[in-house]
């Protein structure tokens, strides 16, 4: 069984301690960077800049994971995969089925990984004809755009049947859940199948990151 990856969400850091959470999650050797980018349209918020993840990545060098909550992601992803991201994921639902095929014909030339997001109640059948193009599929945990949100447990049953669908179809597509993530909804999301666990408030927070690190990953 392959290691869970853990993406650290810095959402809620404060832009005044991001510098020592990045350096402990470092440190700590936190597999990947989770970027959330909100233009104000598709979610109410905003967040980082285009610029700000680049200055990230040029610092750091660690992976980084960008979730566009955004309209038009077909005009932005290819941005992002230019600017240091190494995986590009955008909303099913900020999408028509043309500008989907639009942007997984354009963002190939990249070579970067690309994914697409559910938001909790939109139904997992909706994007199985996408599932060979994609690297990733992000299953909402909570209503995207606001960090510190309860996780809802409906989001299990869609993992495990996007996993069966998964096997059952010798598709290399990982499951990655973003919202809401403690020790128990970690493990309650890896029993399910999940691959990929976001995690922010939790480890932003932590006292021991560290540890708190390796509970998520169910060592």
């Amino acid at each position: 069984m392959s290691k869970t990856i853990i993406a650290l969400s810095i959402l809620n850091v404060n832009v005044f301690e991001l510098d020592s959470v990045l350096k402990k999650a470092v440190k700590a050797k936190i597999d990947w960077l989770h970027f959330d980018m909100m233009d104000g349209y598709f979610v109410k918020n905003f967040s980082f800049s285009l610029n700000i993840m680049k200055q990230i990545k040029e610092r750091y060098n660690i992976f980084i994971d960008t979730h566009l909550m955004i309209t038009n992601p077909e005009y932005h992803a290819v941005q992002f995969a230019n600017a240091g991201s190494n995986l590009v994921t955008f909303h099913f639902e900020a999408c028509s089925y043309s500008e989907i095929t639009h942007l997984l014909n354009e963002y190939s030339y990249t070579k970067k990984r690309i994914g697409i997001v559910l938001n909790i109640n939109t139904k997992i059948s909706q994007i199985y004809e996408y599932l060979p193009r994609l690297d990733v599929v992000v299953l909402m945990g909570v209503e995207p755009g606001k960090g510190g949100q309860k996780f809802n447990e409906k989001v299990l049953n869609k993992i495990v049947k996007l996993k069966e669908y998964i096997q059952k179809n010798n598709l290399k597509t990982l499951i990655e859940v973003d919202g809401g993530i403690k020790i128990k909804e970690a493990r309650l999301c890896r029993e399910a199948g999940a691959d990929i666990l976001v995690a922010g408030t939790f480890l932003t927070k932590s006292d021991n990151f560290s540890s708190d690190l390796l509970k998520l990953k169910g060592q």
